[in-house]
């Protein structure tokens, strides 16, 4: 699978966590656990808006194994 880099279009929703959740990426890329935090993140979705380009194809939930985040200076 080939990386996608895109831009944050409003700094203020660039990146937030949810304690109970976990992270989130504006609208545009949710990471959530039905669980807790430290659980499985079973219900994450995509949805292009505050990024310039779109993640996925499909806004369909999905669950992600692992993740990791890169700051680029």
């Amino acid at each position: 699978m080939n990386a996608i880099l895109s831009n944050v279009k409003e700094m203020n929703y660039a990146i937030n966590y949810h304690p109970n959740a976990g992270p989130y990426f504006g609208s545009d890329l949710i990471i959530h656990s039905s669980d807790s935090p430290y659980g499985d993140f079973n219900v994450s979705w995509c949805r292009q808006k505050y990024y310039e380009k779109k993640i996925r194809d499909t806004e369909a939930k999905f669950t992600v194994e692992d993740y990791e985040v890169f700051q680029i200076l």
